[in-house]
């Protein structure tokens, strides 16, 4: 009996298809074509595949180096280290870059001390600060980009200094003096040599901050009161909303309830209890309050006399 359902099952279900197929060819016969097509293209694709993993399966478990010959040198090295020592690298090649990037934030944005400064400098890479703090964005290009830049002045020298005068004017003796020496700059009548020491990456940030656009303690303190006092505000009057439209109606209820007087004789009792607690509240918290404002009074009575 079970085997018959079973025939009858897959009879029903090829019929229905037959059907279907009957009705595509009948109605929609352009649909039929398309669905044939991607039908026979996916499969000879998927056969395609499937031999292709099954000839990779076979040629690991036949030979000796085994699914690590199709795979790059460095894979082995990558299986053979440990989870601490994979976090680790992945944690050196992206976060390290970006708390570095992050001290430089704090460095332009912040007004820190000396010790405070010198403290996120040496917790930068040397070579990321070498790059940020020494060479200019013309040098950071990559090599190809910097010959379609410069075209033929590219070949002159490779030097840094020389690299730096090549994308800037050279014909200018303007803004040579400016500059002054090969790998100086010149702030407010000032030179500072790109050195890589910790000492001139100091010095040369001291000279930056005493530019104008860095005397700007007061705005951003106003800045900050400002944006407190918005959030402050905008906090409150989101409290007040909420209040308002959930409960609002349940406080006045509540309070309409406990004020008016009940009908029950047995509810007066409890109710008299309670108006009598709320009035003894109300005096002492009346008393307290004029206890603490009279000291205030008197202080502005002497201030004025």
């Amino acid at each position: 009996m079970g085997h018959s359902l079973l025939v009858a099952s897959m009879g029903f279900a090829l019929l229905g298809s037959c059907w279907m197929m009957v009705v595509l060819a009948w109605q929609y016969p352009w649909l039929l074509h398309l669905l044939f097509f991607a039908v026979s293209t996916l499969s000879f694709f998927g056969l395609a595949a499937l031999c292709l993993l099954l000839y990779f399966i076979q040629m690991a478990y036949e030979s000796e180096k085994g699914a690590l010959q199709l795979l790059p040198p460095e894979a082995g090295k990558t299986l053979n280290l440990s989870i601490f020592e994979i976090v680790e690298v992945l944690s050196r090649a992206i976060m390290r870059p970006l708390y570095d990037w992050l001290r430089v934030l704090l460095l332009i944005n912040l007004d820190l001390d000396e010790d405070t400064r010198k403290e996120i400098l040496e917790e930068m890479s040397p070579e990321f600060r070498r790059r940020i703090f020494q060479y200019s964005l013309g040098q950071l290009l990559p090599k190809r980009l910097q010959r379609f830049i410069l075209g033929r002045r590219y070949s002159e020298s490779k030097s840094p200094g020389d690299m730096q005068e090549l994308f800037g004017n050279p014909t200018s003796h303007r803004e040579k003096g400016e500059k002054g020496e090969k790998g100086e700059i010149r702030v407010r009548g000032r030179s500072l040599s790109r050195s890589q020491s910790l000492t001139d990456l100091l010095a040369f940030l001291k000279t930056v901050d005493n530019s104008p656009s860095k005397q700007s303690s007061v705005i951003e303190k106003i800045l900050a009161s400002k944006v407190a006092d918005g959030a402050i505000w905008t906090m409150s009057q989101g409290a007040v909303h909420q209040y308002e439209s959930h409960l609002s109606s349940r406080v006045r209820t509540f309070l309409e309830n406990v004020s008016k007087k009940p009908e029950n004789p047995l509810l007066r009792v409890p109710w008299r209890v309670i108006n009598w607690e709320l009035t003894a509240a109300r005096s002492v918290l009346r008393t307290m309050v004029s206890l603490f404002n009279e000291p205030e009074a008197d202080v502005i009575q002497k201030k004025d006399a």
